[in-house]
């Protein structure tokens, strides 16, 4: 079904970001140029793949969990969410930077949050249907499921 797929995706999504942050440390304490270079070519990859899965995916499931009406709210909340993320995101990082000489710890710590985002996704990702949710007019389908 169309709920089970955006979880697999999105889980991927969430599993690519993962292998793109636990790759930095290693492409940061990589002498060799080449392979400096690929491994970086290997993170851009790995991050602007899950971009694209997670990206794709967000917008469906709001449309599809909040239904029309409420899509507006929906997406300025989780918007907001990720602007505050944003302005607390560098503040563990430079700690970390303090603390140990390096960022390594930091995107090694950075990088399980995603792998419990994908593990929660495929473990509870699925909602009950709930009264009112249970036809395409009164979820706020916008599609054919």
């Amino acid at each position: 079904d169309q709920t089970h797929s955006q979880r697999w995706v999105l889980a991927i999504g969430l599993v690519l970001q993962s292998v793109g942050l636990s790759l930095v440390p290693v492409m940061l304490n990589t002498a060799a140029a080449p392979t400096r270079t690929a491994l970086a070519y290997g993170v851009a990859l790995a991050m602007g793949t899950s971009g694209s899965f997670c990206s794709n995916v967000r917008s469906t499931v709001y449309a599809e969990y909040y239904g029309r009406k409420h899509l507006g709210l929906a997406q300025s909340l989780a918007s907001s969410l990720t602007v505050f993320g944003s302005a607390i995101g560098p503040f563990p990082f430079g700690l970390a930077k303090d603390l140990t000489g390096s960022f390594g710890l930091a995107f090694r710590v950075a990088g399980v949050f995603p792998l419990l985002a994908a593990f929660t996704v495929l473990a509870f990702g699925r909602r009950g249907e709930q009264p009112g949710h249970g036809d395409a007019k009164t979820r706020g389908n916008y599609g054919a499921v």
